[in-house]
Protein backbone atom coordinates (compact mmCIF):
# COMPACT_ATOMS: atom_id res chain seq x y z
CA UNK A 1 0.00 0.00 0.00
CA UNK A 2 2.84 2.39 0.87
CA UNK A 3 4.53 1.48 -2.40
CA UNK A 4 1.39 2.34 -4.39
CA UNK A 5 1.03 5.65 -2.56
CA UNK A 6 4.67 6.48 -3.23
CA UNK A 7 4.22 5.59 -6.88
CA UNK A 8 1.16 7.85 -7.19
CA UNK A 9 3.05 10.72 -5.57
CA UNK A 10 5.97 10.27 -7.96
CA UNK A 11 3.59 10.16 -10.93
CA UNK A 12 1.92 13.37 -9.75
CA UNK A 13 5.27 15.14 -9.40
CA UNK A 14 6.25 14.04 -12.90
CA UNK A 15 2.95 15.26 -14.33
CA UNK A 16 3.33 18.61 -12.58
CA UNK A 17 6.87 18.94 -13.92
CA UNK A 18 5.56 18.33 -17.44
CA UNK A 19 2.88 20.99 -16.99
CA UNK A 20 5.46 23.50 -15.82
CA UNK A 21 7.82 22.71 -18.69
CA UNK A 22 4.96 22.86 -21.19
CA UNK A 23 3.83 26.22 -19.83
CA UNK A 24 7.34 27.63 -20.19
CA UNK A 25 7.35 26.65 -23.86
CA UNK A 26 3.77 27.82 -24.52
CA UNK A 27 4.27 31.21 -22.86
CA UNK A 28 7.84 31.64 -24.15
CA UNK A 29 9.03 32.20 -20.62
CA UNK A 30 11.97 30.96 -18.63
CA UNK A 31 11.53 27.67 -16.82
CA UNK A 32 12.67 29.13 -13.45
CA UNK A 33 10.11 31.95 -13.70
CA UNK A 34 7.26 29.53 -14.46
CA UNK A 35 8.41 27.14 -11.75
CA UNK A 36 8.49 29.98 -9.21
CA UNK A 37 4.90 30.93 -10.08
CA UNK A 38 3.80 27.32 -9.87
CA UNK A 39 5.44 26.93 -6.46
CA UNK A 40 3.81 30.07 -5.04
CA UNK A 41 0.35 29.29 -6.37
CA UNK A 42 0.56 25.67 -5.25
CA UNK A 43 1.22 26.93 -1.72
CA UNK A 44 -1.99 28.96 -2.04
CA UNK A 45 -3.91 25.77 -2.77
CA UNK A 46 -4.02 25.72 -6.57
CA UNK A 47 -3.81 22.51 -8.59
CA UNK A 48 -1.09 22.72 -11.24
CA UNK A 49 -3.46 21.38 -13.91
CA UNK A 50 -5.85 24.27 -13.24
CA UNK A 51 -2.95 26.73 -13.32
CA UNK A 52 -1.95 25.39 -16.73
CA UNK A 53 -5.48 25.39 -18.13
CA UNK A 54 -6.22 28.96 -17.02
CA UNK A 55 -2.87 30.35 -18.15
CA UNK A 56 -1.91 31.34 -14.62
CA UNK A 57 1.61 29.97 -15.05
CA UNK A 58 2.44 32.71 -17.56
CA UNK A 59 4.89 35.08 -15.76
CA UNK A 60 3.75 37.98 -17.99
CA UNK A 61 -0.05 37.62 -18.17
CA UNK A 62 -0.61 35.35 -15.17
CA UNK A 63 -0.78 38.11 -12.51
CA UNK A 64 -3.64 39.84 -14.36
CA UNK A 65 -5.48 36.52 -14.76
CA UNK A 66 -5.28 35.94 -11.02
CA UNK A 67 -7.79 38.78 -10.63
CA UNK A 68 -10.57 36.75 -12.27
CA UNK A 69 -9.48 33.19 -11.49
CA UNK A 70 -11.42 31.25 -8.87
CA UNK A 71 -9.68 28.39 -7.13
CA UNK A 72 -11.55 25.16 -7.72
CA UNK A 73 -10.52 23.76 -4.33
CA UNK A 74 -12.18 26.65 -2.49
CA UNK A 75 -15.40 26.30 -4.47
CA UNK A 76 -15.51 22.57 -3.77
CA UNK A 77 -14.89 23.19 -0.06
CA UNK A 78 -17.82 25.63 0.00
CA UNK A 79 -20.04 23.07 -1.73
CA UNK A 80 -19.01 20.53 0.88
CA UNK A 81 -19.92 22.96 3.63
CA UNK A 82 -23.35 23.65 2.10
CA UNK A 83 -24.44 20.22 0.87
CA UNK A 84 -25.36 17.68 3.59
CA UNK A 85 -23.21 14.61 2.96
CA UNK A 86 -26.17 12.24 2.83
CA UNK A 87 -27.74 14.16 -0.08
CA UNK A 88 -24.69 13.95 -2.35
CA UNK A 89 -24.95 10.31 -3.57
CA UNK A 90 -28.37 11.05 -5.06
CA UNK A 91 -26.63 13.14 -7.72
CA UNK A 92 -23.31 11.29 -7.95
CA UNK A 93 -24.88 7.90 -8.73
CA UNK A 94 -26.77 8.02 -12.01
CA UNK A 95 -28.99 5.13 -10.93
CA UNK A 96 -30.19 6.98 -7.84
CA UNK A 97 -30.41 10.25 -9.77
CA UNK A 98 -32.75 8.73 -12.37
CA UNK A 99 -34.97 7.31 -9.62
CA UNK A 100 -35.09 10.64 -7.79
CA UNK A 101 -35.97 12.54 -10.98
CA UNK A 102 -38.78 10.05 -11.64
CA UNK A 103 -40.18 10.63 -8.14
CA UNK A 104 -40.15 14.40 -8.62
CA UNK A 105 -41.39 14.40 -12.22
CA UNK A 106 -38.15 15.87 -13.55
CA UNK A 107 -37.57 14.89 -17.21
CA UNK A 108 -34.32 12.93 -17.55
CA UNK A 109 -33.07 10.26 -19.97
CA UNK A 110 -34.76 6.95 -19.05
CA UNK A 111 -32.75 3.91 -18.01
CA UNK A 112 -32.97 1.17 -20.62
CA UNK A 113 -30.70 -1.07 -18.54
CA UNK A 114 -28.40 -0.98 -15.52
CA UNK A 115 -25.23 -3.05 -15.66
CA UNK A 116 -23.95 -4.05 -12.22
CA UNK A 117 -21.14 -6.44 -11.38
CA UNK A 118 -22.17 -9.90 -10.23
CA UNK A 119 -19.51 -12.49 -9.52
CA UNK A 120 -16.17 -12.43 -11.29
CA UNK A 121 -15.29 -10.55 -14.45
CA UNK A 122 -16.29 -13.39 -16.77
CA UNK A 123 -19.71 -13.87 -15.16
CA UNK A 124 -20.24 -10.11 -15.07
CA UNK A 125 -19.39 -9.75 -18.77
CA UNK A 126 -21.73 -12.59 -19.72
CA UNK A 127 -24.62 -10.98 -17.83
CA UNK A 128 -23.89 -7.58 -19.32
CA UNK A 129 -23.78 -9.00 -22.86
CA UNK A 130 -27.23 -10.52 -22.40
CA UNK A 131 -28.62 -7.27 -20.99
CA UNK A 132 -27.17 -5.19 -23.83
CA UNK A 133 -28.45 -7.57 -26.50
CA UNK A 134 -31.94 -7.58 -25.01
CA UNK A 135 -32.36 -3.99 -23.84
CA UNK A 136 -29.97 -1.57 -25.54
CA UNK A 137 -31.93 0.99 -27.63
CA UNK A 138 -31.29 1.37 -31.36
CA UNK A 139 -29.07 4.34 -30.46
CA UNK A 140 -27.66 4.14 -26.96
CA UNK A 141 -25.36 5.88 -24.53
CA UNK A 142 -23.53 3.75 -21.98
CA UNK A 143 -22.14 5.70 -19.01
CA UNK A 144 -20.32 4.73 -15.83
CA UNK A 145 -22.91 5.06 -13.05
CA UNK A 146 -20.56 7.26 -11.03
CA UNK A 147 -18.56 8.79 -13.86
CA UNK A 148 -17.76 12.42 -14.59
CA UNK A 149 -16.27 14.63 -17.33
CA UNK A 150 -17.48 12.19 -19.97
CA UNK A 151 -14.91 9.56 -18.96
CA UNK A 152 -15.87 6.08 -20.13
CA UNK A 153 -18.96 7.20 -22.08
CA UNK A 154 -19.82 5.08 -25.15
CA UNK A 155 -22.20 6.23 -27.89
CA UNK A 156 -23.51 3.20 -29.79
CA UNK A 157 -25.78 2.26 -32.67
CA UNK A 158 -27.21 -1.26 -32.86
CA UNK A 159 -25.96 -3.08 -35.91
CA UNK A 160 -26.66 -6.76 -36.54
CA UNK A 161 -25.76 -8.92 -33.52
CA UNK A 162 -23.89 -6.08 -31.84
CA UNK A 163 -23.21 -2.37 -32.11
CA UNK A 164 -20.97 0.21 -33.74
CA UNK A 165 -19.45 3.00 -31.63
CA UNK A 166 -18.99 6.68 -32.53
CA UNK A 167 -15.46 5.99 -33.78
CA UNK A 168 -16.82 3.44 -36.26
CA UNK A 169 -15.57 0.37 -34.41
CA UNK A 170 -17.78 -2.71 -34.65
CA UNK A 171 -18.48 -4.61 -31.41
CA UNK A 172 -20.17 -7.89 -30.66
CA UNK A 173 -22.22 -7.73 -27.47
CA UNK A 174 -19.79 -10.19 -25.85
CA UNK A 175 -16.79 -8.09 -26.87
CA UNK A 176 -18.34 -4.83 -25.71
CA UNK A 177 -19.41 -6.30 -22.38
CA UNK A 178 -15.96 -7.76 -21.79
CA UNK A 179 -14.36 -4.40 -22.59
CA UNK A 180 -16.69 -2.60 -20.18
CA UNK A 181 -16.01 -5.17 -17.45
CA UNK A 182 -12.24 -4.69 -17.78
CA UNK A 183 -12.58 -1.04 -16.74
CA UNK A 184 -12.60 -0.04 -13.08
CA UNK A 185 -16.23 1.11 -13.05
CA UNK A 186 -18.53 -0.86 -10.78
CA UNK A 187 -21.70 -0.20 -12.77
CA UNK A 188 -23.01 1.42 -15.95
CA UNK A 189 -26.32 2.88 -17.04
CA UNK A 190 -27.67 2.39 -20.55
CA UNK A 191 -29.87 5.18 -21.90
CA UNK A 192 -31.37 6.09 -25.27
CA UNK A 193 -29.28 8.63 -27.11
CA UNK A 194 -30.74 12.14 -27.11
CA UNK A 195 -30.10 14.75 -29.80
CA UNK A 196 -29.63 18.47 -29.32
CA UNK A 197 -32.35 20.82 -30.49
CA UNK A 198 -32.28 21.91 -34.12
CA UNK A 199 -30.89 25.34 -33.26
CA UNK A 200 -27.90 23.83 -31.46
CA UNK A 201 -27.31 21.42 -34.34
CA UNK A 202 -27.18 24.36 -36.76
CA UNK A 203 -24.97 26.35 -34.42
CA UNK A 204 -22.38 23.63 -33.85
CA UNK A 205 -22.80 21.38 -36.87
CA UNK A 206 -22.89 18.47 -34.43
CA UNK A 207 -25.35 15.85 -33.20
CA UNK A 208 -23.50 15.56 -29.88
CA UNK A 209 -25.84 16.37 -27.00
CA UNK A 210 -24.92 19.83 -25.70
CA UNK A 211 -25.94 21.05 -22.27
CA UNK A 212 -26.45 24.21 -20.34
CA UNK A 213 -24.64 24.00 -17.01
CA UNK A 214 -26.92 25.90 -14.63
CA UNK A 215 -25.59 26.47 -11.10
CA UNK A 216 -28.23 26.98 -8.44
CA UNK A 217 -28.27 27.91 -4.77
CA UNK A 218 -31.10 27.40 -2.29
CA UNK A 219 -31.72 30.00 0.37
CA UNK A 220 -32.60 29.00 3.93
CA UNK A 221 -36.29 28.81 2.99
CA UNK A 222 -35.63 26.40 0.12
CA UNK A 223 -36.09 28.90 -2.71
CA UNK A 224 -33.70 28.48 -5.61
CA UNK A 225 -31.81 31.08 -7.59
CA UNK A 226 -29.46 30.76 -10.56
CA UNK A 227 -25.92 31.80 -9.69
CA UNK A 228 -24.28 31.09 -13.02
CA UNK A 229 -25.00 29.43 -16.34
CA UNK A 230 -22.95 28.47 -19.38
CA UNK A 231 -23.56 26.61 -22.60
CA UNK A 232 -21.13 23.87 -23.62
CA UNK A 233 -20.80 23.90 -27.40
CA UNK A 234 -19.47 20.95 -29.36
CA UNK A 235 -16.51 21.93 -31.54
CA UNK A 236 -14.44 18.75 -31.65
CA UNK A 237 -14.60 15.05 -32.45
CA UNK A 238 -15.39 14.22 -28.81
CA UNK A 239 -18.59 12.20 -28.27
CA UNK A 240 -19.48 14.40 -25.26
CA UNK A 241 -19.76 18.15 -24.77
CA UNK A 242 -17.36 18.29 -21.80
CA UNK A 243 -14.95 21.24 -21.78
CA UNK A 244 -12.33 19.64 -19.56
CA UNK A 245 -10.83 16.17 -19.82
CA UNK A 246 -8.72 14.38 -17.20
CA UNK A 247 -5.01 14.58 -17.93
CA UNK A 248 -5.16 16.51 -21.20
CA UNK A 249 -6.95 19.51 -19.68
CA UNK A 250 -9.34 20.12 -22.59
CA UNK A 251 -11.55 18.40 -25.15
CA UNK A 252 -11.54 21.11 -27.83
CA UNK A 253 -15.12 22.14 -27.11
CA UNK A 254 -16.26 25.68 -26.30
CA UNK A 255 -18.05 27.13 -23.30
CA UNK A 256 -20.06 30.36 -23.30
CA UNK A 257 -21.49 32.09 -20.25
CA UNK A 258 -25.21 32.86 -20.40
CA UNK A 259 -25.83 36.50 -19.54
CA UNK A 260 -28.73 37.72 -17.39
CA UNK A 261 -30.76 38.49 -20.53
CA UNK A 262 -30.33 34.93 -21.84
CA UNK A 263 -27.74 35.76 -24.51
CA UNK A 264 -24.32 34.17 -24.88
CA UNK A 265 -21.13 35.92 -23.91
CA UNK A 266 -18.13 35.38 -26.19
CA UNK A 267 -17.20 31.69 -25.72
CA UNK A 268 -13.79 30.54 -24.62
CA UNK A 269 -11.68 27.60 -25.67
CA UNK A 270 -8.36 26.30 -24.50
CA UNK A 271 -5.47 27.84 -26.43
CA UNK A 272 -4.04 25.62 -29.21
CA UNK A 273 -0.98 24.81 -27.11
CA UNK A 274 -3.17 23.71 -24.21
CA UNK A 275 -2.15 26.52 -21.82
CA UNK A 276 -4.59 29.36 -21.20
CA UNK A 277 -8.01 30.36 -22.49
CA UNK A 278 -8.79 32.19 -25.72
CA UNK A 279 -12.00 33.87 -26.83
CA UNK A 280 -13.76 32.44 -29.89
CA UNK A 281 -16.10 34.85 -31.69
CA UNK A 282 -17.46 32.38 -34.28
CA UNK A 283 -17.84 28.62 -34.31
CA UNK A 284 -14.73 27.13 -35.97
CA UNK A 285 -16.72 24.60 -38.03
CA UNK A 286 -19.94 26.40 -38.95
CA UNK A 287 -18.84 30.03 -38.88
CA UNK A 288 -21.86 30.89 -36.75
CA UNK A 289 -21.52 34.07 -34.72
CA UNK A 290 -21.78 33.05 -31.06
CA UNK A 291 -21.52 36.17 -28.90
CA UNK A 292 -24.85 37.95 -28.39
CA UNK A 293 -26.90 35.03 -29.70
CA UNK A 294 -29.84 33.90 -27.56
CA UNK A 295 -28.94 30.73 -25.70
CA UNK A 296 -31.04 27.93 -27.26
CA UNK A 297 -33.91 26.87 -25.04
CA UNK A 298 -32.74 29.10 -22.20
CA UNK A 299 -35.97 30.08 -20.45
CA UNK A 300 -37.37 26.55 -20.32
CA UNK A 301 -34.00 25.12 -19.25
CA UNK A 302 -33.65 27.74 -16.51
CA UNK A 303 -37.13 27.01 -15.18
CA UNK A 304 -36.41 23.27 -15.15
CA UNK A 305 -33.11 23.74 -13.29
CA UNK A 306 -34.86 25.83 -10.62
CA UNK A 307 -37.54 23.15 -10.27
CA UNK A 308 -34.90 20.44 -9.93
CA UNK A 309 -32.99 22.49 -7.35
CA UNK A 310 -36.06 22.82 -5.15
CA UNK A 311 -37.01 19.17 -5.63
CA UNK A 312 -33.60 17.98 -4.45
CA UNK A 313 -33.64 20.01 -1.24
CA UNK A 314 -31.83 19.98 1.22
CA UNK A 315 -29.02 19.90 -1.35
CA UNK A 316 -28.10 23.59 -1.24
CA UNK A 317 -26.04 24.07 -4.39
CA UNK A 318 -25.75 22.02 -7.57
CA UNK A 319 -24.72 22.27 -11.18
CA UNK A 320 -27.52 20.98 -13.40
CA UNK A 321 -26.69 19.80 -16.92
CA UNK A 322 -29.83 20.62 -18.88
CA UNK A 323 -30.01 19.64 -22.54
CA UNK A 324 -32.29 21.66 -24.84
CA UNK A 325 -33.92 19.15 -27.19
CA UNK A 326 -36.63 19.46 -29.83
CA UNK A 327 -39.02 17.96 -27.26
CA UNK A 328 -38.11 20.33 -24.44
CA UNK A 329 -35.35 20.52 -21.85
CA UNK A 330 -34.04 17.36 -20.16
CA UNK A 331 -31.92 17.20 -17.00
CA UNK A 332 -29.05 14.94 -18.01
CA UNK A 333 -27.14 15.17 -14.73
CA UNK A 334 -27.12 16.89 -11.39
CA UNK A 335 -23.74 17.64 -9.84
CA UNK A 336 -23.37 18.26 -6.12
CA UNK A 337 -19.66 18.81 -6.80
CA UNK A 338 -19.67 21.16 -9.77
CA UNK A 339 -16.42 22.47 -11.14
CA UNK A 340 -15.71 26.16 -11.73
CA UNK A 341 -14.20 26.53 -15.20
CA UNK A 342 -12.38 29.82 -15.60
CA UNK A 343 -14.36 32.82 -16.75
CA UNK A 344 -12.00 35.57 -17.99
CA UNK A 345 -14.73 38.19 -17.44
CA UNK A 346 -14.62 37.52 -13.71
CA UNK A 347 -18.22 36.29 -13.56
CA UNK A 348 -17.30 33.44 -11.21
CA UNK A 349 -16.14 35.84 -8.49
CA UNK A 350 -19.70 36.77 -7.38
CA UNK A 351 -20.59 33.06 -7.49
CA UNK A 352 -17.78 32.27 -5.07
CA UNK A 353 -18.82 35.20 -2.88
CA UNK A 354 -22.45 34.04 -2.80
CA UNK A 355 -21.32 30.59 -1.68
CA UNK A 356 -19.16 32.16 1.00
CA UNK A 357 -22.11 34.16 2.34
CA UNK A 358 -24.40 31.13 2.28
CA UNK A 359 -21.85 28.99 4.11
CA UNK A 360 -21.28 31.69 6.72
CA UNK A 361 -25.02 32.12 7.30
CA UNK A 362 -25.92 28.47 7.80
CA UNK A 363 -28.32 27.86 10.65
CA UNK A 364 -27.28 25.37 13.37
CA UNK A 365 -29.87 22.92 12.05
CA UNK A 366 -28.49 23.10 8.52
CA UNK A 367 -24.91 22.83 9.71
CA UNK A 368 -25.72 19.63 11.53
CA UNK A 369 -27.60 18.01 8.66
Amino acid sequence: RLGRASGRAASLRLREARWVAGAARAHRASLPAVAARASRLRREGWHVGDLALLGLLDPHEGPARERWAVRRGEVLALQEALNPAWTVPETLDKRRFAAACARHGIPTPPLAAVLERAGGRRATAAGWARALAERAPAEAVVKPASGELGVGVRVLRREGPGARDAAGRRWSWDGLAADLARARHEAYVVQPRLRPCAELRRLSGSDVLQCLRIVTLLDERGRAEVLYAALRISASAAVVDAFRAPGSGATGNLIARVEADGTLATPVAVAPGGYGLVRVAVHPATGAVLAGRAAPGWEAARALALRAAEAFTPLRTAGWDVAPTDHGPVVVEGNAWWGATGDPDGALLPVRDALRRAAAARSPATAGA
